[in-house]
């Protein structure tokens, strides 16, 4: 496993990723959407890894759904920063991390992408197919 950490601009959000590979061996998802294109975002899963939250404030954590109103968006309300996004099912949390929150670490090229092309299930059975499936947000619960 290769341990690597991320974290909010302001600490109050951190993530704990655990990744089968080496971070270069990844390709960000840079999704063209209006949502991830104002945040910069480009996601980072893997779907045998795991990534585990840990919050200082729960009530500075915000929740957006958009698109679809599938998946939800977290990020810190105290600094603004986009975290990653989870998708809650019946199977468990999916989770893909804002590669951008990740500390020392340098993942591979971006690799450009168009979730809004796809219908809500082919967005399901997507992220059922490519994001973290061992997802640990103690502190995220309703």
């Amino acid at each position: 496993m290769f341990d690597i950490q991320g974290r909010c601009h302001c600490g109050n959000i951190r993530v704990a990723i655990h990744l089968t590979r080496s971070p270069e061996s990844y390709s960000p998802r840079a999704c063209d959407c209006g949502f991830c294109l104002k945040h910069a975002a480009a996601y980072v899963s893997d779907p045998e890894g795991t990534v585990e939250f840990d919050v200082r404030d729960s009530l500075q954590v915000g929740r957006y759904k958009q698109g679809s109103q599938t998946a939800e968006f977290l990020f810190c309300k105290g600094c603004g920063v986009l975290v990653g996004v989870v998708y809650p099912s019946r199977e468990g949390t999916f989770a893909a991390i804002n590669s951008r929150i990740v500390e020392d670490a340098r993942f591979g090229p971006e690799t450009a992408v168009s979730p809004q092309k796809l219908s809500a299930g082919e967005k399901v059975k997507r992220w059922e197919e490519v994001w973290f499936s061992k997802v640990a947000m103690p502190a995220l619960r309703d």
